[in-house]
């Protein structure tokens, strides 16, 4: 083929972005619960309030959605709870909340649904909620 060039980037260059990006994505984790049935009372006793994001592998919106919801948690993180229920993993919280769609995604303060929120919603939308309830504004 005429006119190409084949480049290789160095293997040390890839390794520290290739760090960095795994440093991000743990990071991240660490905002975003991903419960368990273990993890379950700890959510309901929380003093901090709560978002959960009901959602399934299987999920179109629900993958269009996680972007959004792990910025939200980066922004919100400090003063609200993130976590993720898959709904195929724990069909019983998913029952108690009357979860018929997903994604759902549910606002709880002292154990109490305060917000909930059927369907893809825009990053804004959501913020425009936290922010009513981050710092114990509500």
């Amino acid at each position: 083929m005429q006119g190409f060039r084949e480049t290789t980037i160095p293997e040390s260059n890839c390794s520290g972005l290739h760090l960095t990006m795994r440093e991000e994505k743990r990071k991240l984790m660490e905002k975003v619960m991903h419960l368990q049935p273990a993890d379950w009372q700890g959510i309901e006793t929380s003093a901090k309030p709560v978002f959960l994001d009901f959602w399934a592998d299987w999920c179109g919106p629900c993958k269009m959605l996680a972007p959004t919801f792990n910025r939200l948690a980066e922004k919100y993180g400090e003063q609200v709870t993130f976590a993720k229920v898959n709904v195929d993993e724990m069909p019983e919280v998913a029952n108690k909340f009357a979860i018929r769609s997903i994604p759902t995604l549910v606002l709880l303060q002292a154990g109490n649904v305060v917000e909930k929120l059927v369907g893809l919603r825009s990053e804004r939308e959501l913020a425009q909620v936290l922010s009513r309830y981050a710092n114990g504004n509500k």
